[in-house]
């Protein structure tokens, strides 16, 4: 039984009740209450309500909100403050503590007791392994949860005592220290800055915070300087530790309440609290040429990560005697170090994060590694428990420009989405003024379509690429290493092939018996023709292709990395003379009978393949960089504008 805003919850008959009262919850609206119950306060993304309750199925865009509102109704939260919304994010569930006579119930504290005996035998079951010498199975993510949810970036995210302390850019030369309790989701700001050079470090008690900031020399002829701040985080109080000095401070290891470890360019110190002025130089291994990052190990070795001469990536564990580094062991790291810590899982367990890999290492080996499946760019923080690492989420906003050119050549530019999210790749539907392009709103990358206004139009996996059908009657798009087409209408079909696709360039339809696609292959980007009707493969090159387009039957027109534009008839491949030294932008495109051109001098041509003559359309500029797609008639084009940098904190749960 579930009590939610004094209304009794049966997950098993699906009733909810209230005094006399009962209302029977309809299945998704049941499955989305206890997914947000389940979530404990912690908002869930849309994304992950649809991909959990609507799995692999195409829903319409206002399911989810329907379900909220009903659920909203039955719970009397007309004030929208027990279901909380985070528009474009998703939802939370804010429960006040409930009083119940429940808890004297006996059959509750045999539920109990059963509780408490088997969490036992789990924690002694957990030390019998972690106390083994039998290597860890591989860890698996779970989940990507979000932290902080402010436009402003949001990193540099360290945790200590249910409070996560990190760095928020609120304006160009101007960044805050905030501390934000998980328990409460208040936060207050610590300190202000021009900026911080390194992260904040949590005493090991938590009551206290040191921060490397600048700071402006008194003398204007003087360089800027890196100041310590120790803030007392009951009282909030501050006060500078040690002299403002060079080189900037950009780790902070707290090693006990009154030593802390700094290291600056490649250098470490150690500096006493009760006579900071006076910090002395450790010295590094020899094997150590640069060194990326420093934490903690136990409460005498800290484990240091960067490279050696011969430029090999490298993990120490040293013991800390004096003033000396004395190496314990080391170990070679499988990607390069980067300022993206190294962490600690327990004693026998580290974890890397590099590329939106984690790789997870123990005793000294690589025991396995994990794909982050985010358009996001994620940098490892913190740990906060054995099973929830704290990384930076940062990205690049990208907005879908449209550009129109009249009969003089005069253009104007049309936003076609312009929000805080990843958007891009967009395509014109053949026979129709939509556009369908690839956005992260929903919280993964989906594909939507303008219409009349913007509707998303897949809910699963996140789609990595998609074609239009040549007549727009559907789209063909790649999602989870997996085929599928999806009609206008929303049906959804997956097509079973012997390989795995990379990317789609064109769906080809010369009659109902004659429809294919060209593709490239996953592991190696070699040219594909799948044919849609027998769904066999057929390899055209047997090389990397970056781009493909094809004008008639055996007549594809490619690119590969050098960027030259090539035809390839049968087995013959020729450079296209036409283009000759002259190098392509990105795509091309063949529209109306004529492939569409733009090259790296900023030009675009329209290109007859029959008579390989060439004529000039227009000039592009950085706005339209990237250009996703062309029409002839009348001149426009579609393409992905770079827009302003964001972060946020997130929790990755592993498993």
């Amino acid at each position: 039984m579930i009590i939610i805003n004094g209304k009794r919850l049966d997950p098993i008959t699906d009733e909810l009740t209230y005094k006399d009262k009962v209302i029977q919850l309809e299945p998704k609206v049941l499955a989305v209450l206890l997914a947000l119950y389940e979530a404990k306060g912690q908002l869930v993304s849309q994304q992950t309500l649809l991909d959990s309750i609507w799995h692999n199925t195409v829903v319409a865009p206002n399911a989810l909100q329907r379900c909220i509102t009903q659920l909203r109704k039955h719970l009397d939260d007309d004030d929208k403050t027990l279901i909380q919304t985070f528009p474009k994010k998703g939802y939370r569930l804010c429960l006040k503590p409930q009083h119940s006579n429940l808890f004297t119930n006996r059959a509750f504290m045999f539920v109990s007791a059963c509780f408490l005996v088997s969490l036992f035998a789990l924690l002694l079951l957990q030390k019998l392994i972690t106390d083994s010498s039998v290597a860890a199975t591989t860890k698996q993510i779970r989940q990507v949860i979000p932290i902080t949810y402010s436009k402003a970036s949001e990193h540099s995210g360290t945790y200590g005592h249910y409070h996560y302390a990190y760095i928020t850019d609120i304006a160009p030369q101007q960044q805050v220290l905030t501390v934000l309790n998980s328990s409460t989701q208040q936060s207050q700001v610590l300190l202000h800055a021009a900026h911080f050079y390194s992260a904040p470090a949590f005493a090991p008690q938590s009551k206290r915070l040191l921060i490397s900031q600048q700071r402006k020399p008194l003398q204007p002829q003087l360089h800027k300087c890196s100041q310590l701040v120790l803030i007392n985080l009951t009282t909030t109080k501050q006060q500078d530790v040690g002299n403002c000095a060079q080189p900037f401070i950009e780790k902070i290891l707290w090693l006990s309440e009154d030593r802390v470890v700094l290291l600056a360019s490649n250098q470490l110190s150690m500096l006493s609290l009760a006579s900071p002025e006076q910090a002395q130089a450790l010295q590094l291994p020899n094997d150590v040429k640069r060194l990326v990052d420093i934490q903690p190990h136990d409460a005498s070795t800290v484990q240091l990560s960067g490279v050696n001469p011969t430029g090999e990536a490298k993990l120490w564990l040293v013991r800390i005697e004096g003033y000396t580094l004395n190496t314990l062991n080391a170990q070679s790291l499988s990607s390069s170090p980067t300022q993206t810590s190294i962490v600690k899982l327990n004693n026998k367990q580290q974890v890397h994060a590099y590329n939106n890999q984690l790789f997870f290492y123990q005793d000294s080996a690589l025991t396995g590694q994990a794909l982050i499946h985010s358009p996001y760019k994620i940098e490892l923080n913190d740990v906060i428990d054995a099973n929830t690492l704290l990384a930076t989420q940062a990205y690049q906003d990208q907005d879908i420009t449209e550009r129109r050119f009249d009969d003089t050549g005069k253009y104007q530019d049309h936003f076609i989405s312009e929000s805080e999210f990843i958007e891009g790749d967009a395509q014109y539907q053949p026979n129709t003024h939509n556009i369908a392009f690839l956005s992260s709103r929903s919280g993964s990358s989906q594909l939507w379509i303008t219409a009349q206004q913007p509707r998303q139009l897949t809910f699963a996996q996140p789609v990595s690429n998609f074609v239009w059908q040549q007549n727009g009657q559907a789209l063909w798009f790649l999602s989870d290493a997996k085929l599928y087409r999806l009609t206008m209408d929303g049906q959804l079909t997956m097509l079973s092939l012997p390989v795995t696709l990379g990317q789609l360039f064109q769906h080809v339809e010369f009659e109902q018996e004659n429809r294919y696609l060209l593709a490239s292959q996953d592991n190696n980007n070699h040219l594909l023709k799948i044919d849609l009707n027998t769904l066999t493969v057929t390899t055209l090159l047997n090389e990397p292709v970056n781009w493909a387009q094809e004008t008639q039957q055996n007549e594809v027109f490619f690119a590969t990395q050098t960027g030259y534009l090539q035809r390839l008839e049968g087995h013959s491949i020729t450079q296209e003379s036409a283009f000759k030294d002259q190098k392509l932008q990105w795509r091309f495109y063949y529209r109306d009978s004529r492939l569409v051109v733009p090259l790296k001098d900023q030009t675009i041509w329209a290109f007859d393949p029959t008579e390989h003559s060439k004529q000039f359309l227009s000039k592009y500029d950085e706005r339209v960089h990237l250009v996703s797609d062309i029409k002839l008639t009348p001149l426009s084009l579609l393409a992905t504008t770079a827009g302003e940098h964001h972060a946020n904190l997130v929790k990755i749960i592993i498993d």
